[in-house]
Parts: C-alpha cells; structure tokens; sequence
C-alpha cells in the first residue's frame, strides 16, 4: 500500500468543494477538515482523523464527479490514495453484485447527507 501514500502538511487542500476528482482517500495519520460552504461561508461539517476515510462516493459512481465538499488537513497527514484503476485491481476478485451493495449503500448515505445539510442550512438561515 506505500504506493499509494501521500504525505499532506498542515494547511494543505486535499480537494476544492465542487472540484472534479475520482480518488478515494484513507487517513493512515494526521487529521483532516471537511467544509462546505453556506449562506454565512464556509461551515464545518466534520474533522476527520486516522482511520477514516473520504472520497468514496467520487471513486464508486465512477469516472470524475463534483466534490461535494472541501477537505483540509489540520495536522500533518498521511493519506492512502486510490482511483479507480487501482481500487479495480484491488477489487478484481471480489463478486460484483458486493461492488453493487457497496455502491448502493455509499448512494444512499450521500443523499442522507445532503438532505442533512439542507435541512442544517434552513435552520442556519
């Protein structure tokens, strides 16, 4: 997996909120911020740090979509990448209809999640 690391200092921006990507990111250390930006600016929806992960949905839907947020290391980090060749060779020998629930599920949480966001941001309103 050392292929796929990268090392991200404090301060830097993993990804821009509306930015096309396809990575998927794993946090081996450090610590990350998730933003989105709101009527009043840029809010933070979550501070992430070893052992989590972001990027999943951009990965999984396949090809490059839009960021849904903006991801900001707080603290030195280092981050496993993977896009989606290499997560294919990974996954070669899982079932299909796995990658299928996977998928599903993942859907399912991101729309959950915007619904949270809108609902936040109407009451932040």
């Amino acid at each position: 997996m050392t292929q796929f690391m990268k090392v991200y200092e404090s301060g830097d921006v993993v990804f821009d909120e509306g930015g096309v990507g396809s990575t998927f990111y794993y946090i081996q250390s450090g610590k990350v911020e998730v933003s989105k930006e709101s009527a009043a600016g840029p809010k933070v929806v979550d501070v992430m740090s070893a052992g989590q992960s972001f990027g999943e949905y951009a990965l999984l839907k396949g090809g490059d979509s839009r960021r849904s947020a903006t991801v900001t290391v707080l603290e030195r980090a280092v981050l496993v990448e993977l896009d989606g060749a290499s997560l294919d060779e990974i996954l070669r020998d899982v079932p299909a209809f796995i990658l299928l629930l996977i998928k599903s599920l993942v859907n399912k949480v991101i729309e959950m999640e915007e619904k949270l966001f809108e609902i936040q941001r109407r009451i932040d309103s």
